[in-house]
Order: structure tokens, then sequence, then C-alpha cells
């Protein structure tokens, strides 16, 4: 893919996230908004050149002037956020420790939920994907500040669990 070609193309604005069309295209004008269609995770993307791309990595092809080398995290969670202060170039295990609460939870903590057998709230965190007990509390509460130092010893980011 070559660079320049992309940039004679399309346009970034890194204060609003925003790609424009700046060639007239068959189907586009010039000045109109491009790769605003968002697929079913939540992320916009668009065709270009007949291949299918993910704004946020084009996005960052653009700005940087190199593909990223891992996954690109969007660190507010919100997916459609293509700001460039909003990227970050990141493996796919760092990606995971910056990753919103569970669909299922029921505590309303993340790696918090509450032990049956135990009659207590157990805390858990997932080290290089294996669980790792954290310990047992008598509140959610007291479970979800276990977790959160877990958390903070294992180089989560702070926005991890978030709604």
């Amino acid at each position: 893919m070559n660079l320049e070609k992309i940039k004679s193309d399309l346009s970034y604005d890194p204060e609003t996230g925003l790609l424009k069309w700046q060639n007239h295209k068959k189907k586009y004008l010039v000045g109109e908004l491009a790769f605003m269609a968002e697929n079913n995770e939540g992320y916009r993307q668009g065709v270009y050149l007949g291949n299918q791309y993910k704004a946020h990595r084009l996005i960052w092809f653009i700005y940087y002037g190199s593909w990223p080398k891992g996954q690109i995290d969007h660190i507010n969670g919100n997916k459609s956020d293509n700001r460039i202060i909003n990227l970050r170039d990141v493996s796919a295990k760092e990606n995971r420790r910056n990753s919103k609460r569970q669909s299922n939870n029921t505590s309303g903590y993340s790696g918090v939920y509450f032990e049956n057998s135990m009659n207590k709230w157990r805390s858990v965190i997932y080290i290089d994907r294996k669980r790792k007990h954290i310990g047992y509390s008598d509140t959610a509460e007291e479970a979800a500040i276990l977790r959160k130092a877990a958390e903070q010893e294992y180089n989560f980011h702070e926005n991890h669990g978030r709604n």
C-alpha cells in the first residue's frame, strides 16, 4: 500500500478522528466522510482500492507512516472514536488488559463473583489466559478492592472493567 496514494485520496483530522475523501471518486464527493459504516463489533470500516479496512488501522498508517505492529487499542473503549490520542499500538495481551466489563457480569466488578460453596465473594484475574485466585471477601466491594490491586500489580490499564 502506497502512503502517498492514500494521503492523496484521504485526509485525516486527528482532533476529530474522521477520515474524508480528498479526490473525486465515482461514488464519493470531495470532503465526504469516509469509513463511517460500523461493523458488528462497533469499529468503523470501509472499502478502499477493493480491500476492506478498519478505519483505525488505516488512520494509524496515515498518521505514523507505517502499519501498526500489533492491535490498535481504543483507550477509552469507544471503538468509533478514532482520534489519535485515543489510539495506541499494543499486543493482544495488552489490549485484553483494557477491556470492558463482560456483559454477563452480575457483581458490577470485573473478576468478582459470588462463590456459593464458600458463601463469599471471590476475586480472580486472568494472567496469560490462566485464572489466578486472588482471595475471598465478605462483600463485593472488598473483593473489588482486591481485584483492583491485582490489576495494578499486573499492569492492567486504568480503564479495564469499565461499562
